[in-house]
């Protein structure tokens, strides 16, 4: 899971430094404001990634603070897909991009074509991440209740 998390804080951190760029050389103001507004999501996402990551313990630590670790850690990830986590990182990214692609219409007006298209796609992949995420918060709720249960045998 720590993999997963570092994964994710490099993904988002270089999708910060990109969008951060693009600040200094948008062509307009609604770019320029929609790509602050997208670093300013992609940090709150970043900090919602490494926030209340459980503490790391001895390798030679006993069974219960390893299975208490595990289950944190569960609860931390179930929880990052879900509920108010999941959608408010949904909709602090909507408007900066789509002030992104506006901003791209009036600078180049032959590119309303292909920036609709990739406002769309945008707006395809956010309502696929909708029951992707909730897949995984169900994934990571089944594991916590296969570990209650396994506490319960024990």
């Amino acid at each position: 899971m720590n993999q997963r998390t570092r994964l994710g804080s490099v993904s988002v951190v270089g999708m910060a430094f990109f969008f951060g760029r693009f600040f200094f050389y948008a062509p307009n103001t609604l770019q320029q404001i929609g790509s602050a507004m997208l670093v300013v999501a992609l940090l709150y996402m970043l900090f919602q990634l490494v926030t209340g990551r459980p503490r790391h313990i001895a390798p030679n630590a006993d069974l219960s603070a390893q299975t208490s670790l595990y289950r944190s850690e569960l609860m931390r990830e179930r929880d990052f897909h879900r509920g108010r986590s999941f959608w408010s990182r949904l909709a602090a990214m909507m408007p900066g991009y789509i002030l992104v692609c506006i901003g791209g219409m009036v600078a180049d007006p032959s590119a309303v074509r292909s920036q609709t298209i990739q406002l769309a796609l945008f707006f395809f992949f956010a309502l696929l991440a909708i029951p992707n995420n909730l897949r995984f918060a169900k994934r990571y709720a089944h594991q916590l209740r296969e570990l209650e249960h396994l506490e319960l045998k024990g």
